[in-house]
């Protein structure tokens, strides 16, 4: 697992592969009436793009529902909301927004405040709190499973699977494999290595070479392996079957517990569905993607890895935003307290970077 440095350039981390905390949980409860987090992938709430009416009736509605969550938002927050009544509609709200927006700020600059609509046409308020990855490369070595299977090590090569399959079916993890933006960094590599001058001598070049050739025949059987429900539907079976014979096997099954564990105390959670990239930044032209830094590669040692580090580097430097995982809340009904549970993304990203750490030892 690499780390983003803060100009968005791709850097070598080096010792433990955890992420630095840049923030603590914020265990707290669920609103009555709506889940924070993920209502609005069940399509109940999209943004607001245009509040323009000709139906009298129909902005009135629009007008109560708004300015009762405006009352609920202000009271959690503190602030006194302005209602624009001279104004017509929809220059009263996009008024009322903007001075809520600029209130809100005051209180919590990592919060945005959204408009959002519901089926039936009415809308609300909504905060939203990206997650902070950190700038993070959560990446998994598909060389991994390569390794154990060579080893026939192959109770540790079919729990590993478990947990792949897992991340990849279940959390949304990238594939490595034909069309994947991993796989085209490989590519490209390999195209500029043989059509221009590089830094290879003919025996380092035939290594490499060698090397893709390689990884592009075992990701073909692994990634198929991986998409297999079968591997998922046996996770649990195979976590209580296993027999360490060794600290690596222990290692491996204390973190296949823990992805386990997170996907019955989370069977619906997904780290990419519920994106900030597809809500907050719709208007952002150059955006770094959630594929391109929560994915599976070949290798997280050796040359492969290094070359993907420096393609994303020139690839996200000039983005103007990151694309990450968010919580919602919204404020159609009164609300106790903020929420903005990161529980689930966070644990996650603690169990691959551990994951990761064991992994290492292969290589």
């Amino acid at each position: 697992m690499e780390t983003l440095q803060t100009d968005r350039r791709l850097g070598r981390k080096t010792g433990s592969l955890r992420r630095r905390r840049s923030h603590t949980k914020n265990k707290t409860a669920k609103p009555t009436a709506i889940d924070a987090s993920y209502a609005f992938l069940k399509q109940e709430f999209t943004p607001v793009t245009d509040l323009a009416l000709n139906n009298t009736v129909k902005i009135a509605a629009i007008e109560k529902s708004y300015y009762a969550s405006l009352d609920h938002l202000s009271k959690l927050y503190h602030f006194r909301p302005r209602r624009f009544l001279n104004l017509p509609y929809p220059s009263n709200i996009a008024n009322s927004f903007e001075h809520a927006k600029q209130r809100l700020a005051k209180k919590d600059r990592l919060l945005e405040l959204v408009i959002a609509s519901k089926d039936d046409g009415l809308v609300c308020l909504a905060t939203a709190r990206e997650y902070d990855t950190n700038l993070t490369l959560l990446m998994m070595p598909m060389d991994a499973l390569s390794c154990l299977h060579r080893a026939k090590n192959f109770q540790s090569f079919r729990l590993l699977l478990s947990c792949y399959a897992y991340l990849h079916q279940k959390t949304g993890m990238e594939l490595c494999d034909q069309g994947s933006y991993v796989f085209g960094c490989y590519e490209t590599n390999l195209e500029w290595i043989e059509n221009e001058e590089s830094f290879m001598e003919e025996e380092e070049y035939k290594g490499y070479y060698l090397l893709y050739a390689y990884m592009k025949r075992c990701l073909k059987i692994l990634n198929r392996e991986v998409k297999n429900q079968c591997h998922l539907n046996q996770f649990s079976q195979r976590i209580r079957s296993f027999e360490p014979v060794s600290e690596f096997d222990r290692q491996l099954l204390n973190s296949a517990q823990t992805l386990f564990d997170l996907s019955t105390k989370y069977p619906d959670h997904s780290f990419t569905d519920n994106s900030s990239g597809k809500f907050l930044h719709t208007e952002v032209e150059e955006m770094g993607y959630l594929y391109q830094y929560f994915t599976f590669c070949w290798s997280t040692e050796g040359i492969l890895i290094d070359q993907y580090t420096e393609y994303v580097n020139s690839d996200l430097q000039e983005r103007e935003a990151l694309d990450q995982p968010m919580a919602l809340q919204f404020f159609d009904t009164e609300q106790e307290k903020p929420i903005h549970d990161f529980s689930f993304e966070e644990a996650l990203q603690d169990a691959i970077g551990t994951l990761a750490e064991i992994l290492n030892q292969l290589t």
